[in-house]
């Protein structure tokens, strides 16, 4: 067993312990919030370095896959420090740090219990950190956890009862011997399927699990919707695709109806709902949706060329999207929004100039990660015959690009007054 493939794990939480204690000590507060990137920095470095392997009977493992999601964990939170102001970092340095390693160890987890147990870690630390803003949305928050993890429950515990185990290797071996028995699956085991789709689609706020998270995220700070919004939610959608692939690929026809229903659903809501919204904050919250719905494209495939392409897509994903959130702090600042996207051009020639191009990217115009992103998905979707998707994926991107390209012409030619 080597335990040097936890090294950044480790590390990341003595460097929160070390935050938290300091924290009560150190007068200069400005020094804690440079603490806690640093400490999210070197974790990053040591990723690199450290050994790739498994660990407590292929409970845990450390490989290619988990890195990059671990990277975007760490550089989102790096995002969200120097994103908040000074009051608030420094309160929030440690919860930040302890929900980065969370999010780390669901990205890396390949058994069942442990995943519950990182995922009720998880809403502990988003719980607190929702709470200094609002008691009142917390409870909603916890609430809706708690919901969201009962259901999950119910759906492992009935593939606990088929499979009689927890880890994901097992349960593809016991499934796999029960396919050449019987060849198709049982009701219990598609009501399984469905619950664990069901509860990990909430956490993922597509469509038609998304609205207590809209209503959420529109009283939450924009640093922290963008935390939620990309760490959180790639997190599940990581171990959404290692638990189908690795646990239920044998399966593979029977995931794929639910699943395809939910991308194609999120594409054609997150399309059409932006047309009708007015504020930049929840059109970019319905944005997500469809970006989501794209990429659940290329898990639905079930293959590697189609992973790939998902991954590709989330990088795009998480760039485009932590500039169009940075953006959006400096002008809430500046008091640029207030009147929508309109005239921003004549308030600041700057901030027009790079939310263009984030729209251009976001939209997926040609040329930009995000056009590459969504060209490779289509691709890797439709060389394994998932027209229907595609098609359906094809015209959501249009309408997006029709939708954008008018915000982008309110930039410049809309007065603001």
């Amino acid at each position: 067993m080597k335990l040097s493939i936890l090294t950044p794990e480790i590390f990341l939480l003595t460097w929160s312990g070390l935050v938290l204690v300091l924290n009560y000590f150190v007068k200069t507060k400005a020094y804690i919030v440079k603490l806690s990137i640093s400490g999210l920095a070197i974790t990053a470095i040591i990723l690199f370095f450290s050994p790739k392997g498994e660990l407590f009977r292929q409970a845990f493992l450390a490989d290619d896959f988990s890195l990059i999601f671990k990277i975007i964990f760490l550089v989102s939170a790096i995002f969200t420090l120097l994103s908040w102001n000074q009051k608030n970092t420094v309160q929030a340095a440690f919860l930040l740090l302890l929900s980065s390693l969370v999010c780390m160890l669901l990205v890396s987890t390949a058994e069942i219990l442990t995943f519950l147990a990182a995922w009720c870690l998880l809403a502990v630390c988003l719980y607190f950190l929702i709470y200094r803003y609002s008691s009142q949305i917390s409870w909603q928050y916890l609430i809706l956890q708690m919901t969201t993890i009962l259901i999950f429950v119910l759906g492992a515990s009935l593939i606990f009862g088929i499979t009689g185990a927890t880890s994901f290797s097992d349960i593809k071996i016991s499934l796999v011997l029960g396919f050449f028995q019987g060849g198709t699956p049982g009701l219990v085991l598609v009501l399984a399927i469905i619950l664990i789709l069901v509860s990990l689609s909430i956490q993922l706020s597509v469509f038609p699990f998304h609205t207590s998270w809209v209503r959420l995220f529109q009283e939450l700070p924009t640093p922290l919707v963008a935390f939620f919004n990309i760490s959180i939610k790639l997190a599940f959608l990581a171990f959404l695709m290692r638990f189908f692939i690795r646990s239920f690929l044998i399966y593979h026809p029977q995931w794929i109806k639910v699943l395809s229903f939910l991308a194609a659903t999120s594409l054609l809501y997150g399309a059409l709902k932006i047309f009708k919204e007015t504020d930049f904050k929840k059109i970019l919250t319905n944005f997500t949706i469809f970006q989501t719905g794209l990429i659940l494209i290329g898990i639905v495939s079930g293959t590697q060329a189609s992973i790939e392409a998902s991954i590709f897509y989330i990088w795009a994903y998480f760039f485009s999207n932590w500039g169009i959130y940075t953006w959006l702090l400096v002008a809430e600042k500046n008091h640029y929004t207030d009147w929508g996207l309109s005239g921003i051009f004549k308030k600041s020639k700057i901030l027009a100039v790079v939310l263009t191009v984030l729209l251009f990217s976001l939209a997926g115009l040609p040329f930009t990660g995000g056009f590459w992103g969504r060209a490779y998905l289509f691709e890797s979707a439709w060389s394994f015959r998932r027209f229907t998707l595609v098609t359906v994926g094809v015209i959501t991107s249009i309408l997006a690009i029709i939708y954008l390209w008018r915000q982008i012409k309110k930039i410049f030619t809309t007065s603001s007054v």
